[in-house]
């Protein structure tokens, strides 16, 4: 059986599509004014304004967005553009987080728009002479511009083209779905090594703080919290149940296990040890890699 038969068994498709209202827009009055007044050709550079200056729920809808994103990436694999590969076992765990972050984008969205009116009076001040009425859209166009989906979709069986008389089809097609999953595990990889070696990186580096001089490289909890979610979800995601992936998990669980931040930043002896060990696994991983 090859990797494209496994794949329709074990995994699907996603896509996330996010759109916003940016709140802002181009002077083209200024822009010219600014050229000119600096000697520079009228197409040289853009003055761009902010329609809704310091507005906190139109931040938050970024935020939130970017968020919606990232958490999506963590729990998917490269596929193609626009669609992410998300392994059967994880779908119920990306649902509800994406349902989460959806709801909070809107509750941000209504925000912004229910204040938008007054919003627009305080521009006024913040704007001066550059404020002009015709900027700003009416409410609901504005609403229209805030969309957050989720879409799930299953992975097509190359073997069908077979059945509809497309057979010389399928060799390519084969070899185009193998060669995406084959990037899909070696993206895997790449996240261990990448979060893994920042660990590495940091406990080697860190250095606490005394009479004389400030914390230099400090790191957060994401430091541990990183590979613990990584450790969590890679053996999940590991669609192909490849064994280089879940030794390096199974490693990495032992390395921070009974790990805290507190520990990791106040004994010098532990964080030269977890260094140690972390670079490690990363020897291993070169031949796993190579």
């Amino acid at each position: 059986m090859t990797q494209s038969n496994i794949l329709e068994n074990v995994a699907m498709l996603v896509r996330l599509n996010i759109t916003r209202f940016g709140g802002e827009k181009i002077d083209t009055i200024a822009s010219e004014d600014i050229c000119k007044k600096n000697n520079a050709e009228s197409d040289s550079g853009k003055f761009i304004k902010k329609l809704f200056k310091d507005n906190q729920a139109l931040k938050d809808t970024k935020k939130i967005a970017s968020k919606a994103r990232h958490v999506s990436d963590s729990m998917t694999l490269p596929y193609m553009t626009g669609q992410k590969l998300l392994a059967v076992g994880m779908y119920e765990k990306h649902g509800q987080a994406l349902a989460d972050l959806k709801q909070d984008f809107e509750m941000a969205r209504d925000v912004f728009i229910s204040d938008i009116k007054k919003d627009q009076e305080r521009q006024k001040i913040k704007l001066g002479s550059l404020y002009n009425e015709s900027d700003y859209p009416n409410v609901e166009d504005i609403r229209d511009k805030f969309t957050f989906t989720v879409q799930y979709e299953t992975i097509a069986d190359c073997q069908k083209f077979d059945t509809m008389g497309l057979g010389k089809l399928i060799n390519d097609a084969v070899e185009i779905q193998n060669k995406r999953i084959d990037n899909a595990v070696m993206d895997m990889f790449k996240r261990i090594e990448k979060y893994l070696g920042n660990f590495a990186e940091r406990t080697k580096n860190y250095k606490p703080k005394t009479e004389k001089s400030r914390v230099q490289n400090e790191f957060r909890d994401t430091l541990i919290s990183n590979l613990r979610e990584l450790v969590e979800n890679l053996p999940v995601m590991n669609i192909t149940n490849n064994p280089k992936i879940n030794e390096l998990c199974d490693d990495i669980k032992g390395l921070i296990k009974g790990l805290d931040l507190e520990t990791l930043r106040g004994d010098e002896d532990v964080r030269k040890d977890v260094s140690k060990k972390a670079d490690d696994i990363l020897a291993k991983m070169g031949g796993y890699c190579g």
